[in-house]
This record gives C-alpha cells, sequence and structure tokens, in this order.
C-alpha cells in the first residue's frame, strides 16, 4: 500500500515546466510528516489513516466538525508517542501505536509509526520522489523539480547532513545539496553531492555566486553527466552539462519563472498555455 507525504490533494508538481506556476504546495510538515493512502477518496476525520514520526516529532492533530475543547485524546502506547490535551503528539521511541480521539462516545483512530531517522528520510524520498516521478515522465522534469522542490520547500540555515535539513525544514547547500542527492537516488539516478566552488564558472547561469565551500550535485541523466544545485532558499535552480548551463530558472520575482531551457529535445510550452 502506497502511502503519500501530504494531507491535501493538491496540485503539487506541474507536468510542463514553462508556465512559471511551480505551485508547490505540497505539506512538508518537517516536524512529522503525514501519511495518507493513495487509495482514499476523501480525507478521514483526523486528516489521514497513518502518521510517520521520527523520534521527537511532533504534529498537531484535530478532529473535523468537532470542537477542539470536547475531544478527549489518548494513544494506545504512551512509550511510542503521548498526546496532550490539545491532540498535539509527539513521538517518543520507534514503534507503533494508535491515537484515539473520542467525541460523543465515538471514537476515531489514527495508526502512528515512530521510525528511525534514516529509515524515516528513506521512506520520505521514496514517497516524495514518487510523486515527483509520476507526474513529470521526463527524467529533466523530474530532476528540475526535485531540486525546485528542495529549494522552495527548505529555507537557508545550519542545518548539518541530509536528515538534519528535512527535520529543521532548513540547510545549507551542502546538507540541503545532501538531501537533494537522496532524493534523486531514490528516484533511480545516479546522483552524488560534490565540492563545486573550484569549478569554471562558464558552466553555470551568470550571476550565480558560489561561496567559498560550494556544493552542488552531480546526476546522471540518460547516460550523461550534470550538474544540479537545490540549495535551500536560493530562488535559483539550474541544470548545466560538462561546460554550460542547459537550465535555469528563478523564483526572484515571484514564481518561478524558466529563464533559460535548452535541453535538447525538451518540450517547450506556448506563452499563453493555461
Amino acid at each position: 500500500m502506497k502511502t503519500t507525504y501530504y494531507r491535501k490533494e493538491t496540485d503539487v508538481m506541474t507536468k510542463r515546466l514553462y508556465l512559471a506556476i511551480f505551485t508547490l504546495v505540497m505539506i512538508m510538515t518537517v516536524a512529522s510528516s503525514s501519511v495518507t493512502t493513495a487509495s482514499e477518496t476523501k480525507t478521514p476525520p483526523l486528516g489521514c489513516k497513518e502518521m510517520l514520526f521520527f523520534v521527537g516529532g511532533k504534529y498537531q492533530f484535530s478532529l473535523k466538525n468537532a470542537p477542539a475543547g470536547k475531544v478527549r485524546w489518548k494513544t494506545t502506547n504512551t512509550n511510542i508517542a503521548v498526546v496532550n490535551k490539545k491532540g498535539r503528539v509527539t513521538a517518543k521511541k520507534t514503534g507503533t501505536c494508535q491515537l484515539v480521539a473520542t467525541y460523543k462516545k465515538k471514537n476515531y483512530k489514527c495508526k502512528i509509526t515512530v521510525k528511525t531517522d534514516a529509515a524515516f528520510l528513506k521512506s520520505w524520498c521514496k514517497d516524495i520522489g514518487g510523486l515527483i516521478k509520476s507526474e513529470n515522465a521526463s527524467p529533466y522534469d523530474q530532476v528540475i523539480v526535485a531540486a525546485i522542490y528542495i529549494s522552495s520547500r527548505l529555507k537557508y540555515g545550519s542545518a548539518s547532513g541530509a536528515f538534519d535539513a528535512l527535520k529543521k525544514g532548513q540547510g545549507t547547500c551542502v546538507s540541503g545539496n545532501a538531501l537533494l542527492a537522496e532524493l534523486l537516488k531514490n528516484m533511480g539516478f545516479k546522483a552524488k553531492l560534490r565540492f563545486a566552488a573550484k569549478d569554471k564558472m562558464s558552466r553555470y547561469p551568470s550571476g550565480i555566486i558560489f561561496a567559498r565551500e560550494h556544493h552542488n550535485v552531480r546526476v546522471t541523466i540518460e547516460g550523461k553527466t550534470y550538474y544540479v544545485d537545490g540549495t535551500p532558499g536560493s530562488m535559483i535552480v539550474y541544470l548545466s552539462d560538462e561546460t554550460k548551463p542547459v537550465f535555469y530558472a528563478t523564483s526572484m520575482f515571484g514564481d518561478w519563472t524558466v529563464m533559460l531551457d535548452n535541453i535538447p529535445g525538451h518540450e517547450t510550452a506556448s506563452e499563453d498555455a493555461a
């Protein structure tokens, strides 16, 4: 049974990259990402039937159409997770239990699964990567959308490592791109975090500024080597080959807008496309 990390059916990724809309509104609650099953046709009363946590993760639940002060909350194993009287769950250690909300003598349940950091990261990459691939047929689009997702959903900050960036919702060029590399590898790409500060700048779009320790990701697409950057909060995503940039998009003007697209055979939408 497939699980996904969003609580609402939203237009997360567009299949065409040229409408300057990249409305990446998928909820990535990094403190405890929520999970729904792909087979669900309507939102359960608690918002989902299962939720994944890492140890220490927190999430605020609510019961649909029930006054907050009238709901009684409990978990079936307080060693795994605890919940306060307002419905806020805190994961304590790895394992599973049930969250139970009682209203008007009726019980509503959600499965709580607490994973190790590594297992949580793997599950997140699997589900986010699966969603990106399902919405984008082109491998180039898949890589670009993954980079835009990381750059857009995470803020720039001091998090270290891929999981720490996911957990805190922020990171540097190192940790953010480490997370991007993990995501791309899960999507079936050969990808690796690399030191990029000494690269020839002609490989990248003009105006790109690299810090002394800048990193990006080397990725193989259809047998050819490219370089992609998903630095959190950078407002710039590019895809370059060994000598020059082939794709460049920016959110400096609001929505994500494509500034350069020289990917061979890449579909370009008309200006009036909707």
